[in-house]
């Protein structure tokens, strides 16, 4: 449990529970939140103001425009060996569908039929069975196969994964499409459901929009051909059908719910970093993120965060190799 102690446009002190159960405060001139989208915008809402209710959301903009990423699977079987058992399968990509024209830079722009449509893609990402096989999938190897097949391990552990009849010939191509920032995708309280610390635990109302399901569309056909001519004698979607995506994504590319912007009456923090109502706080992680993107966020979200710390402190960033 973290909740922040303010007076509305302030915050002097933190307060959280310790190993030992115990609520403790902390205080500081500044305070950064960075639990990604949906757990810091939870510490904002959680932090109530003597005025205006959750901490910085003057603009109503604390929670919403939560984004992942739109991830389409195609999958096939290869008559070969991929290997998966070697280490990290999603190794390799590709970003031809990331949103430009073919060969250049211009955004992919179609015109079908009623008139020109923008199909925002991503990278797409190469991999065997389950990304990486060894540690997701070494406990089902290892321990709950019955029988004979479980209490793998040394040796018989790398045989079964060497030797598994389908992961050893699956091969995936995901991509990592954007998912546009929409109002009605939020983080808000539970009005019922507590966590161990009797505290609301984060709702999430997500819906994915014709602006995904385009995007999908236009490029699974290209996606499977890919999967074809890598030599998969047929492919499979997952989810199956184009048109029938439920609840939020399982990416944990998770951004969105405290928004960056230069106008607080539709943004929740400015460039640098600081809540547009709070003088001393600032969100550093893909929370302020105002797209998704085609690009898997992690290099981004430390950039950001780099930039964030350097304001705070006064200083510029380094560009030194390897900063």
């Amino acid at each position: 449990m973290i909740k922040l102690v303010n007076d509305g446009g302030h915050v002097s002190a933190v307060q959280y529970v310790d190993a030992d159960g115990n609520v403790q405060t902390a205080t500081a001139d500044a305070f950064v939140v960075a639990a990604s989208a949906i757990e810091s915008a939870r510490i904002c809402l959680l932090s109530t103001t003597p005025s205006n209710g959750a901490l910085g959301n003057s603009s109503d903009m604390v929670g919403r425009n939560l984004m992942f990423h739109l991830q389409s699977n195609v999958n096939g079987f290869l008559p070969r060996r991929v290997h998966g058992q070697r280490g990290r399968a999603v190794s390799t990509g590709i970003s031809d569908f990331r949103g430009v024209q073919p060969g250049g830079t211009a955004i992919r722009v179609v015109d079908v039929g009623s008139g020109p449509q923008v199909f925002m893609g991503g990278i797409c990402e190469m991999s065997a069975s389950q990304g990486l096989p060894i540690t997701e999938d070494g406990e089902v190897y290892a321990i709950q196969l019955p029988g004979s097949l479980g209490a793998r391990r040394g040796t018989a552990l790398k045989n079964a994964l060497r030797d598994l009849a389908l992961g050893q010939h699956l091969f995936g191509l995901l991509m990592q499409a954007e998912d546009a920032p929409q109002l009605t995708n939020r983080v808000e309280l539970d009005p019922t459901v507590r966590d161990v610390f009797g505290q609301p635990v984060p709702m999430i109302t997500y819906a994915s929009h014709e602006y995904e399901r385009s995007a999908r569309n236009f490029y699974v056909p290209y996606m499977r051909q890919v999967v074809l001519n890598a030599g998969a004698s047929q492919t499979f979607l997952t989810p199956a059908n184009c048109s029938a995506l439920g609840g939020p994504p399982t990416s944990k590319h998770i951004m969105g719910t405290l928004r960056m912007g230069t106008d607080p009456a539709t943004s929740v923090v400015d460039a640098g970093g600081r809540f547009h109502d709070v003088d001393n706080l600032y969100a550093a992680d893909g929370s302020v993120f105002v797209t998704s993107g085609g690009w898997n966020p992690t290099l981004t979200i430390i950039a950001v965060a780099l930039k964030i710390a350097h304001g705070i402190v006064g200083t510029s960033p380094s560009c030194t190799p390897g900063y």
